[in-house]
């Protein structure tokens, strides 16, 4: 699969109102086809959102850059 990291959040549905894991992942495109074939294959049911971001930063990623003189 992907060497990425990930995030997991605890979440309630709004509709539901049952408890849910939210998963976040942020990766390049060539990741992202990987990433969702994984999702389907864990739950084929899983409530995905893919966005396209402007910037990534932190480990893996952009280093922050900080301003000059902070």
């Amino acid at each position: 699969m992907s060497s990425r990291g990930s995030t997991i959040l605890h979440g309630t549905g709004g509709y539901s109102e049952a408890d849910k894991q939210v998963v976040m992942v942020a990766c390049n495109n060539k990741e992202m086809f990987v990433i969702e074939k994984a999702v389907k294959q864990v739950d084929p049911k899983a409530f995905t959102i893919i966005l396209e971001s402007n910037e990534v930063i932190g480990e893996g990623f952009n280093p922050l850059r900080l301003a000059s003189g902070n």
